[in-house]
């Protein structure tokens, strides 16, 4: 989910006399992009796309225990347990990475599970998964800049990626576990004030796994994509190299990369000028390809002209055409003096102009009438 934000600062005068400072949202604009890390992909490519990785033996991470720290050689899991490399003959063939990440995931798997049967403590497993690749600097700043010089915008923008169901956890059958998950024990906790007790017990007992990652990338360089195609080829006994059947399924590529559905910069043709109109339009909440869509309708009836759009009757068309310069003029202002700039005038009879406040307890007051 991309969220793009637009926020100021207002003193406000409270009932008592004292004024408080509070953060006003301009704009609060959400987007769903998992259909740009999908829409792209067809066949195997959905298969082959994300990427599975672990955690290397010399970075700090739950291992199955209630601190983070790296993999300890003296334990007593055999060599290269943790990181799984894969032991092969001197006369075999080297594994791909593909088979040693596979190797990995199956190897922390077999440690959780002899872990969880054999421990008098509650286990947990957890995989999680994100966004990779995807340059949302450019994104962040190609929007501001589109915002702030398209409408003079002065608040504070900002711009974040938040993946929703990040990831998943997998709980060992433990009696601890089982009265974690349990919906009643969960409200009895609440209601009764024990979760001061119960969850530090919880954090402290826990032996958590935090050792897999799945990373869906937004693009990929193609000589990558290529290699992964092969070797999925080569599984399955077949040919290798890139043929006209592997160009009709490869996504959005140029010579170097190929994106999961369209690059960043058209992401931004497409979007940006929607994204725009919604910042103006104090927009707080979700948008789609409806909304988009509307934008689109609208930039064409205006390019039409007014005068196609008369419905006949005087009184509406006069009404409308009043509706329209009002929130023309209202606009130009916004645009001339500039909008959401902080207020620190510290309540009613400060004057605002351009984002600068004059008023309140620094420049003094305008008195009016």
């Amino acid at each position: 989910m991309l969220h793009f934000q637009g926020h100021h600062l207002e003193n406000k005068r409270q009932s008592d006399g004292k004024t408080k400072r509070e953060r006003v949202t301009d704009f609060h604009i959400i987007l769903n992009c998992t259909h740009h890390l999908t829409h792209g992909l067809l066949g195997d490519l959905r298969t082959i796309w994300p990427t599975l990785s672990t955690i290397p033996d010399d970075t700090k991470a739950h291992r199955g225990t209630l601190f983070r720290q790296r993999a300890n050689r003296s334990t007593a899991n055999p060599p290269d347990l943790e990181s799984g490399a894969q032991q092969q003959p001197s006369t075999a063939a080297p594994p791909t990475p593909d088979e040693d990440r596979t190797h990995a995931l199956k190897t922390w798997c077999h440690i959780f599970s002899s872990r969880a049967a054999h421990s008098a403590l509650p286990c947990t497993f957890r995989l999680t998964r994100h966004v990779a690749d995807w340059d949302t600097g450019l994104l962040s700043s190609r929007l501001t800049a589109m915002v702030r010089g398209g409408t003079n915008y002065r608040g504070r923008i900002d711009f974040e990626i938040k993946m929703e169901n990040e990831g998943f956890v997998v709980y060992s059958d433990h009696w601890m576990n089982r009265l974690r998950l349990n919906r009643w024990v969960y409200w009895v906790c609440i209601v009764l004030q024990l979760w001061v007790l119960t969850w530090p017990l919880l954090w402290l007992c826990t032996a958590r796994f935090e050792v897999v990652k799945v990373g869906w990338p937004y693009k990929l360089p193609r000589q990558e994509v290529v290699r992964r195609m092969e070797a999925r080829r080569g599984r399955r006994g077949g040919r290798g190299g890139e043929g006209e059947e592997d160009r009709e399924v490869l996504p959005a590529f140029s010579e170097a990369w190929c994106y999961a559905s369209m690059s960043e910069e058209e992401f931004l043709a497409s979007w940006g000028k929607m994204i725009v109109v919604e910042a103006v339009a104090r927009r707080q909440g979700e948008v789609g390809r409806e909304d988009m869509m509307r934008v689109m309708q609208a930039e064409r009836e205006e390019r039409e002209g007014r005068g196609r759009r008369g419905s006949g009757n005087t009184v509406v068309d006069t009404v409308v055409g009043v509706v329209a310069g009002i929130q023309g003029v209202s606009e130009q202002r916004d645009r001339a003096l500039g909008w959401g700039g902080d207020d620190l005038g510290g309540g009613a009879g400060s004057l605002s102009v351009g984002g600068f406040t004059m008023g309140g307890n620094r420049l003094g007051r305008i008195r009016l009438g």
